[in-house]
């Protein structure tokens, strides 16, 4: 669990898995760590599966892919399904948790008007 993280271990944590879930299935991991926790990690993403393999009923069709997370620490796996909404927000199947992303478009509102020279 997750829950005595700080938030930024979290949130770096989502995005590294949200990382791995929109890049095609590779036989390379990507590598994740923070310096808030003392865990390191592997995340594998897998091919897309079927609704029915993720055990979904539903009008629309989400993407979703298998993934696992594999720990330094005691060589823990922690295997999990990944449905994407039709907003682009990567969920867990049957629970109420998304995974949080980086900003794909940043502008920055609070920089000061030029002045003409």
């Amino acid at each position: 669990s997750t829950a005595g993280w700080p938030t930024e271990a979290r949130v770096g944590l989502d995005w590294a898995i949200t990382h791995a879930l929109e890049d095609p299935a590779s036989d390379q991991p990507i590598s994740w760590s923070s310096t808030g926790v003392p865990q390191h990690f592997e995340i594998r993403a897998y091919p897309p599966i079927s609704l029915k393999d993720a055990k979904l009923d539903s009008d629309t069709a989400p993407s979703c892919r298998r993934f696992e997370l594999r720990a330094d620490q005691a060589q823990r796996r922690y295997p999990g399904i990944a449905c994407v909404d039709a907003k682009g927000v990567w969920y867990i199947p049957h629970s109420h948790v998304a995974l949080a992303s980086p900003a794909t478009e940043l502008s920055n509102k609070s920089e000061p008007a030029r002045r003409p020279k």
